[in-house]
């Protein structure tokens, strides 16, 4: 047996066309523009905020110079473990202005007091993580990128389902309403 699938059914006049078949037709239309039209939006403004955001993050810092001010301990048994070579350290800097600032930073295990190392301060010559460089900004723009407009879709299509779901609990009712009225007549003198 072959089937055939009549396109846009929802969208002919038809005598068993329900109001909520055209409806869910409209829900299922907006549905799909906002997700051609907003996603993408989406998607650029999140990527375009975050890109902008990491390039901010990158002229509010600047590297320094600074000296270690003790020697940086050996943690026993930690040297062959990943993530944990490295230990607080008390440090020096000089900043622009002259002025000399101390702080702790990480560092690698067993380097000795007075080796220099480079460590990111901010404009109140606070040390600060290292910013994000420009191929791990447009990494993470990118990813937030898709993220925003994954998120529109997932929006859009949960709304539409929710709306589709009541569509149907009116559907039944309507159903449940006319058999009421017409199926006794056609099961009448049935046994």
């Amino acid at each position: 047996m072959r089937s055939t699938t009549v396109r846009l059914w929802r969208w002919r006049r038809n005598p068993l066309r329900r109001r909520s078949d055209v409806v869910e037709a409209w829900v299922t239309a907006v549905a799909l523009l906002l997700v051609l039209i907003f996603a993408p939006f989406a998607g650029f403004v999140a990527g375009h905020a975050l890109d902008s955001s990491a390039a901010h993050q990158r002229t509010e810092v600047h590297r320094v110079t600074a000296v270690l001010q003790q020697n940086a301990p050996v943690l026993a048994g930690t040297a062959s473990q990943a993530g944990s070579s490295h230990v607080q350290v008390p440090v020096r800097w000089k900043a622009y202005d002259g002025a000399v600032h101390t702080g702790t930073t990480l560092v690698p295990q067993g380097l000795k007091a007075g080796t220099p190392v480079v460590v990111w301060a901010d404009h109140a010559a606070r040390l600060v993580p290292p910013p994000p460089s420009a191929a791990q900004g447009l990494a993470l723009a990118v990813t937030g990128g898709i993220g925003a407009a994954a998120g529109v879709c997932l929006l859009v299509m949960m709304a539409c389902s929710l709306i589709r779901t009541e569509l149907d609990h009116l559907r039944m009712g309507e159903w449940d309403r006319e058999w009421a009225d017409k199926g006794p007549r056609w099961s009448h003198g049935r046994t």
